[in-house]
């Protein structure tokens, strides 16, 4: 099995929005907004969308959920420990950034720290990575060898840790302990920026470098 990844920079803070397509179908990885044409591209590709995952509850990444689940009936992933993110426009930034108190109206499922979802023919193992946000959740399909690491880890730099409910210490010691052990050559598609690989992080990230 191989996928294919492309990338949509979506919303203000230019959110990295993953389409991961595996034979007919597709799941959608932070849908940060649903600016015109989104749906519409999704449709074009003519593969069915199975599900939306959520990398963490800020609200940069999860603007467009509403429309986007709506439109084609998917169910929505997110860890369990982000649920009060999702629910607290204090908490998921939206207050703090637009003046406005965004949550959202579908319907979340939860998942626990380590479970495997099947999803779209994929396996995909969930990662708890608290430091960014207290429920912070990377995706790893180690079949594919990637990873998509949400606001955790960026090429050279990690996730902010001054926002409420944020953690320093928790996000180094799990980014050492939970990812840098993952293959070298694993591909990491990250929240925001370019994308990395496991094995340049190691070596080169200031955070992280040993």
């Amino acid at each position: 099995m191989r996928v294919d990844i492309r990338t949509c920079e979506l919303g203000m803070l230019a959110t990295n929005c993953y389409i991961v397509g595996s034979g007919e179908r597709l799941l959608i990885i932070d849908p940060g907004d649903c600016p015109p044409g989104f749906i519409d591209a999704v449709e074009a590709d003519g593969r069915t969308p199975e599900a939306i995952l959520l990398t963490h509850g800020h609200y940069d990444h999860f603007l467009g959920v509403d429309s986007i689940a709506g439109h084609f009936h998917l169910p929505v992933y997110a860890l369990d420990k982000e649920k009060p993110a999702l629910e607290n426009s204090q908490i998921n930034l939206s207050k703090m950034f637009s003046g406005k108190d965004e949550a959202l109206t579908t319907p979340i499922t939860y998942f626990s720290e380590g479970d495997i979802l099947e999803l779209a023919g994929m396996k995909i193992r969930t990662i708890w990575v608290p430091g960014h946000s207290p429920g912070g959740c990377c995706y790893y399909i180690s079949e594919e060898n990637v990873l998509f690491s949400g606001d955790c880890l960026f090429c050279g730099s990690i996730g902010r840790t001054d926002f409420p409910q944020g953690d320093y210490e928790a996000l180094i010691s799990t980014l050492k302990n939970k990812i840098l052990i993952l293959p070298d050559d694993t591909q990491v598609f990250p929240g925001h920026g370019p994308g990395t690989t496991i094995g340049y992080e190691r070596v080169s990230n200031p955070y992280l470098a040993r």
